[in-house]
């Protein structure tokens, strides 16, 4: 049974692996994001989806070998922490740590996800500036100018130190 469990632990440490190479993309993902280099971008996130199926291959690995070799697909972390506590203490321990990890990770992971939203988001926000900054100045709207470019808009009772010549 030890054997099992031992080979279990290495597929966890698989899973943690992939987890922590997709958060060296997420962060790689995160200044690509803050230097607005588009042509980057599309190369890391073909890079964080290729990882996505790795981290979903071991996956189907971890409950295919819950399956054949413990007898249970559903078993957690935790039930195998359980078990393990009286009959191999240090094994249990390296288990707790492998949760442990496996936690800190998804913390991790989940904060640089909502860093990315909040970089997108803004990054929207000021294009969107950006377009109808352009877009006043290429076309402006003409209910403001006549056809000789004179604001019609003008208000003729405001006191101005500049006159204009007709």
């Amino acid at each position: 049974m030890i054997e099992v469990l031992l080979q279990y632990c290495d597929i966890i440490d698989e899973e943690i692996i992939a987890y922590e190479k997709l958060g060296e993309l997420y962060a790689e993902k995160e200044q690509v994001l803050i230097h607005g280099n588009g042509e980057s971008l599309y190369v890391v996130d073909e890079k964080i989806v290729n990882q996505a199926e790795v981290i979903d291959k071991v996956n189907v690995k971890r409950i295919d070998f819950c399956k054949n070799s413990l007898d249970d697909e559903n078993i957690t972390l935790s039930d195998i922490i359980e078990k393990t506590k009286t009959e191999n203490p240090q094994l249990s321990e390296k288990f707790e740590q492998q949760q442990k990890r496996i936690k800190d990770l998804s913390k991790e992971l989940s904060k640089l996800e909502k860093s990315h939203q909040e970089l997108i988001k803004h990054g929207m926000a000021i294009v969107d500036k950006t377009m109808k900054i352009i877009l006043d100045v290429v076309s402006p709207q003409s209910q403001q100018y006549d056809k000789s470019g004179h604001n019609v808009k003008c208000d003729e009772s405001m006191i101005s130190s500049i006159s204009e010549e007709v």
